[in-house]
């Protein structure tokens, strides 16, 4: 029994003795450390190496073989290093002060040198500032009605390192570039002419190639693009009389030459494609003469009349159209008080 009790106390012993030796017992060695940089300020800040690659160190510890041997089974460690809130600029890190700072990748372990030292970072926040919104590609229409824009101001988001640059190597965007282009031939290539365009359009989230945000993200454009017109001249238009059925029936249109078919030449001004239309004869065109019932000391005498053109909406005569000369005559009948001449022949 007390051969036992003496083999349980030596085992006891030596494992004491082991552990505490393994503690004492401390070596160095070299650790690749990638470092992960994140932003630990407010939103809208970020920050990130001048090559925007993420950067790596040989690290050189000193501690107990176990946490050293485990720390190198994965052949490198990745870390994350939280940069604190900071304006807009260019930062210098001192690598061993910033490492040892850390909680987690390096307990149990001193750092004893780092290489590289120093670790050259941008620090980049967002501002907000207003941009005019301007124009472009107007040149290949014409308008009737200039393209406008409401707001023509806007809030934009952007890197400030973008916006203003930071010398010498981040040149930012120039003054003359600082505005929000509105693309006016995506919107009105397919816009009606002589139709007025009025329609709320986006707007693209980049100013001289760099990602913004806009609000309102949505501008109010209105613009009308010029109908192309020329002027055509039809020959002969037929002109016709219509009046009620009592003047028809109680008068007959004499003409100064009867053998003639009424026609008047006229001129007309309006869009192409219209135009083509009429003088291919698909749309046809008449004179309209209104006939009144006459005073007593009208009838039988010639008077002049303006016709009335029946033209397509966008068309227009150039100049008035000639007046037509006619008198109106009582029908033969009995109740006009005349017989007809087969009557009188009876």
């Amino acid at each position: 029994m007390a051969q036992i009790k003496l083999i349980s106390m030596t085992v006891g012993l030596t494992v004491l003795i082991w552990v505490f030796a393994d503690q004492l017992l401390r070596e160095s060695d070299e650790l690749l450390v990638h470092v992960r940089l994140a932003s630990a300020g407010p939103p809208g800040m970020s920050v990130r190496t001048p090559d925007d690659h993420p950067p790596s160190f040989r690290v050189r510890v000193s501690g107990p073989r176990r946490i050293i041997a485990k720390k190198l089974v994965g052949g490198s460690v990745g870390v994350d290093l939280p940069v604190t809130e900071r304006k807009t600029g260019r930062y210098t890190l001192n690598m061993p002060e910033e490492l040892r700072k850390l909680q987690g990748p390096f307990d149990g372990l001193s750092i004893e040198s780092v290489n590289p030292e120093n670790l050259e970072i941008l620090v980049d926040n967002t501002v907000t500032v207003e941009m005019e919104v301007r124009l472009r590609e107007t040149d290949a229409f014409d308008f009737e009605i200039d393209p406008t824009v409401e707001p023509t101001l806007v809030r934009v988001t952007i890197s400030e390192l973008a916006l203003y640059g930071l010398p010498p190597d981040i040149p930012g965007i120039p003054p003359d570039q600082r505005f929000v282009a509105l693309n006016v031939n995506r919107h009105l290539a397919k816009s009606p002419p002589g139709t007025l365009f009025s329609r709320d359009v986006m707007l693209e989230h980049r100013v001289a190639g760099v990602n913004v945000r806009i609000e309102p993200p949505e501008v109010r454009l209105v613009a009308q693009l010029t109908q192309h017109r020329k002027e055509a001249t039809i020959p002969a238009v037929p002109i016709n009389f219509q009046g009620s059925a009592t003047v028809l029936n109680r008068y007959f249109i004499d003409q100064r030459d009867p053998f003639t078919l009424l026609t008047q030449p006229i001129t007309l001004r309006g869009p192409d494609d219209v135009l083509d239309q009429i003088t291919s004869g698909q749309i046809k065109l008449f004179g309209i003469i209104t006939l009144t019932t006459p005073n007593a000391d009208e009838v039988g005498k010639f008077q002049q009349a303006v016709p009335h053109f029946n033209l397509p909406s966008g068309v227009e005569l150039v100049g008035s159209p000639d007046p037509v000369e006619f008198r109106l005559m009582l029908r033969p009948s009995p109740d006009n008080g005349i017989d007809s001449p087969q009557a009188s022949l009876e």
